[in-house]
């Protein structure tokens, strides 16, 4: 039996066991940035969505009657003025969240009469510091009047 022989691993083998490790580290962590980046994405994007959906509702209670004695139209972009909703969402450094509503009308016939609603909710998501981008959720209604 040889008394001097060493046991343990070679500095080439620790080497290669490091960077092998720090690969899968850092993978990992990309991958985990990767997620949570994205869940704060879709956060956000479901915040526009229920703005969205908010006016859309408000769309849909207004009146509009045309055989009555005396016509109501309350389908008008005035009624209806650009708005900016915050929300106080903390989920990264953001701690308020910025919605703009515009609601526009177009008249699509007249005999029946038939608008189309369209609800666009404005936003934009800044990640971690980087370049933001601006991103829309549009909605549309046809309505008739309410007889």
């Amino acid at each position: 039996m040889n008394s001097n022989r060493y046991c343990g691993f070679t500095l080439v083998e620790v080497v290669i066991a490091l960077t092998i490790l720090s690969l899968t580290l850092s993978a990992i962590v990309a991958g985990y940035t990767y997620c949570s980046r994205q869940a704060e994405w879709s956060a956000y994007a479901l915040l526009a969505q229920g703005e969205a959906e908010q006016r859309l509702a408000q769309v849909r209670l207004a009146r509009w009657t045309t055989l009555t004695a005396n016509p109501v139209d309350e389908l008008v972009s005035t009624n209806f003025p650009t708005q900016v909703n915050s929300r106080d969402y903390n989920m990264s450094m953001a701690t308020t969240f910025f919605v703009t509503n515009v609601t526009t009308f177009a008249q699509i016939s007249s005999n029946p009469p038939v608008k189309l609603a369209r609800i666009d909710s404005i936003w934009s998501f800044v990640p971690w510091g980087a370049r933001g981008r601006t991103y829309t959720n549009t909605l549309f209604i046809y309505r008739s009047p309410d007889e």
